[in-house]
């Protein structure tokens, strides 16, 4: 799609692991990189960043992560990763990876990375600020069907009986941490029992409560190129089978759901009106080069739940089926990410 010729092949460093719950996925991501990546056109090598921040250097993926450990410091590691024309962080999911502090770390040493800036990142992981940017968006005001769930930041009891009776609401509703990616912590609560268990677990000291939608799930990709130019994707109907919604369980177990792209639960007209809206809210997110955002759809309106900056890239993931449907393979699609980078 985008075919571009190199005197010599860009050196590209795939990071990935990281001290978020995403670790796991992390590393499934970067696996099927290395499986599919196009050696003909990049000369790749691996850091494989531990829970606790160290780092390991290596030039062929190895399911063990063996390699070299950086042991020399901070600094030796910056200029290591220096060497390379791009930081490819596309796999560095959750916080660290996705939240905007590695991104600052890099434009503070002028590093090249891929994906949205550190502003744009950390806005996109805080699903409560970025909902409120779009609620009072030019986007959310012109497109009639375009709903944010009612939500609110809380850290106790109190707090949330407070909201539920402000905002004129019963349960079933959701909670989640504000900042964490997968599913992670999100739970259905039916009653006040099931909040209190929730805080009492220490799952989060500061949780998002949000209105329960009970509808179609859909998630959208975007493709943006370093002109600015967007591709956009089919979306995703998602039936999750292992819970009533598409829960961390239902993303990463074999067969935990059905993925269909595009969808059919919906019209066309309404599958196109998504791909525009992802398009609008990822420009309006100041996100860049892709993302991925999430709804639900009930009576012909259209819930928007969060924005992912960095979405997984398995080969079985979302972003890449979208991806596939229009003609865009998963080898093709890494070396999109990568050449719309540098």
């Amino acid at each position: 799609m985008n075919n571009v010729n190199y005197q010599t092949k860009p050196k590209i460093l795939i990071l990935f692991g990281g001290p978020s719950d995403e670790h796991d996925v992390s590393i499934s991501s970067a696996k099927a990189i290395s499986k599919e990546i196009d050696s003909d056109k990049f000369d790749v090598a691996y850091l494989y960043i531990t829970r606790d921040l160290k780092a390991k250097l290596f030039n062929i993926f190895s399911d063990e992560i063996f390699g070299t450990e950086i042991r020399t410091g901070f600094e030796q590691l910056l200029k290591v990763i220096k060497t390379y024309n791009l930081a490819f962080i596309g796999c560095l999911h959750g916080s660290f990876g996705e939240d905007g502090q590695i991104q600052k770390l890099f434009e503070m040493h002028n590093i090249a990375y891929n994906g949205s800036n550190s502003i744009s990142s950390q806005r996109c992981m805080n699903k409560f600020q970025s909902s409120r940017v779009i609620l009072n968006s030019d986007i959310q005001n012109s497109i009639s069907n375009l709903k944010i769930p009612k939500s609110a930041l809380c850290e106790n009891i109190y707090e949330i009986e407070d909201f539920l009776q402000l905002a004129n609401l019963s349960f079933p509703v959701v909670i989640k941490p504000n900042d964490s990616g997968s599913s992670v912590g999100v739970k259905i609560c039916n009653n006040i029992r099931d909040v209190e268990n929730y805080f009492q677990n220490g799952l989060e000291k500061k949780i998002l409560i949000e209105e329960f939608i009970n509808g179609i799930e859909l998630t959208c990709g975007v493709l943006e190129t370093r002109e600015s130019r967007f591709i956009k994707l089919p979306p995703v109907e998602i039936r999750p089978k292992l819970g009533k919604f598409f829960n961390y369980n239902s993303k990463y177990k074999a067969d935990g759901s059905d993925e269909l792209c595009p969808p059919v639960s919906i019209l066309k007209e309404m599958s196109d009106e998504i791909a525009n809206i992802s398009a609008q809210i990822h420009k309006k997110l100041n996100c860049k080069l892709y993302s991925r955002s999430d709804f639900i759809l009930k009576n012909n309106k259209l819930y928007y739940l969060e924005t992912n900056t960095l979405p997984g890239l398995t080969v079985t993931s979302l972003l890449p089926k979208e991806a596939d449907v229009i003609g865009l393979p998963y080898k093709e699609l890494i070396s999109f990410l990568i050449e719309n980078s540098l």
